[in-house]
C-alpha cells in the first residue's frame, strides 16, 4: 500500500531534520580540529661512493658502432666484477642516426636529410662502500670509458637505521606538540584524526661531469670528498581537541 501524501510530508520533514542534525554535529567536530607539523633530522656521513661511466661511438653503420661500445662496456664490467666490494650494473643503451647537415649554399631543390652515420652509447653504474677500491677502479676504467657522474650517498642500511630513530623522535615530538596545543586551548587531550609520515634527504650525490669527447689515454685519479647528508622525517597530522 502506497503512503498517502499526508503521511509522506511528515516523513520528509523528519529526514531533513536528521540530515541537518548530522551536518551540524559534523561541523562541530571539524571546528575543533587543528593541523600541525613536526620534523626530526640528523646529519650522517655519506658512506657509499656511486659512479657512472659511459662510452659513445659513431660509425658508418650501427653494427660497427655497437661493436666498439659493446667491447668497451664488457671490458669495464669484467674489471668491476673482479672487485668483490663493488656492485656493477649496465644502464641505458642508445642507438641513434646521424643525419646530413643542410648545405650552406642554397639550392632550388628541397633538402632532404639522409643518414650518414650511427651513434651508439651505453653506461655502467658502480657502487661501493669501499671508496678507495672504487676510486682506483674508476681511474683504471677511464682508459676506455668516460665519467658521467660520481658522488657519495648514504647507504640503504644506514639510511633505514637513521630514519627508524628519526621516526621515533618525530612521533614523540608530535605527541608533545599536540598535548601542548590542547592544554593551550584549555582542553584535557586530543584525538588523532589523520597523520602522514615522510622521509627525505637534503643533499643528493654531487655529480662529476666530463666531456663525452674527453681524451682517455691519460686517466685522471678520482678524488672527491664524502661529506655528509641531512636525513629528515616529517609528520603532518590533524588532531581533534577533546
Amino acid at each position: 500500500m502506497k503512503p498517502t501524501p499526508r503521511l509522506l510530508f511528515p516523513l520528509l520533514v523528519t529526514l531533513c531534520l536528521l540530515a541537518a542534525g548530522a551536518a551540524t554535529a559534523d561541523e562541530e567536530a571539524r571546528y575543533n580540529r587543528i593541523s600541525l607539523s613536526v620534523e626530526a633530522s640528523a646529519d650522517v656521513e655519506n658512506d657509499t661512493l656511486v659512479a657512472e661511466l659511459f662510452i659513445e661511438h659513431q660509425a658508418k653503420t650501427a653494427a660497427a658502432a655497437a661493436l666498439v661500445v659493446n667491447a668497451a662496456v664488457g671490458w669495464g664490467v669484467d674489471k668491476a666484477r673482479a672487485a668483490p666490494s663493488v656492485k656493477v650494473r649496465t644502464l641505458d643503451y642508445n642507438t641513434s642516426p646521424v643525419y646530413s647537415q643542410q648545405p650552406q649554399q642554397k639550392s632550388a631543390e628541397p633538402f632532404t636529410p639522409t643518414i650518414v652515420a650511427w651513434r651508439v652509447s651505453q653506461a655502467i653504474r658502480l657502487k661501493s662502500t669501499d671508496a678507495d677500491t672504487l676510486s682506483e677502479l674508476v681511474t683504471a676504467l677511464q682508459e676506455r670509458l668516460a665519467i658521467r657522474s660520481i658522488g657519495y650517498e648514504v647507504s640503504t642500511g644506514l639510511r633505514d637505521a637513521t630514519n627508524s630513530q628519526l621516526i621515533d623522535e618525530a612521533i614523540k615530538a608530535f605527541q608533545q606538540r599536540a598535548q601542548q596545543i590542547a592544554g593551550g586551548f584549555g582542553r584535557n587531550g586530543y584525538k588523532l584524526v589523520e597523520v602522514n609520515i615522510s622521509t627525505g634527504s637534503s643533499r643528493p650525490p654531487v655529480p662529476y661531469r666530463s666531456n663525452a669527447r674527453m681524451q682517455m689515454d691519460a686517466p685522471a685519479p678520482v678524488a672527491i670528498d664524502a661529506g655528509s647528508s641531512t636525513l629528515s622525517v616529517t609528520i603532518d597530522g590533524t588532531i581533534e581537541l577533546e
